[in-house]
């Protein structure tokens, strides 16, 4: 790699990523070094949660779309908390008739 022109290609001998890499066409360089130093997935769950609020906003008659969004969510509370196989289909249980009920309110005629 030496002698390149890439910015992102490392210097021989070095084995850590590299701050731009795979990535470096579309993140700042900032932004990327602002992401590695978070921990954990709350930031991410957080942002799940939002779009699955607006997604139900916006389209209440996509189930599909809300399972996907809410499968998602399980996933990342399970990697949050490490929760146990039943724990985690309890969790996606509770959640699907929360949507279940939501789309009830929202469209009564139709379910």
């Amino acid at each position: 790699m030496s002698g390149s022109s890439d910015p992102s290609a490392r210097a021989e001998g070095d084995r850590g990523p590299t701050v731009a890499g795979f990535y470096g066409d579309i993140v700042d360089r900032a932004e990327l070094l602002a992401a590695r130093a978070v921990e954990g997935v709350d930031e991410e769950l957080a942002v799940l949660r939002v779009i699955l609020r607006d997604q139900l906003r916006a389209h209440p008659e996509d189930y599909k779309v809300a399972m996907k969004s809410i499968e998602l969510i399980v996933r990342t509370v399970v990697t949050r908390y490490r929760m146990s196989s039943t724990q985690s289909a309890d969790l996606a249980e509770a959640i699907a008739a929360a949507v279940k009920h939501f789309n009830e309110q929202m469209m009564p005629s139709e379910i």
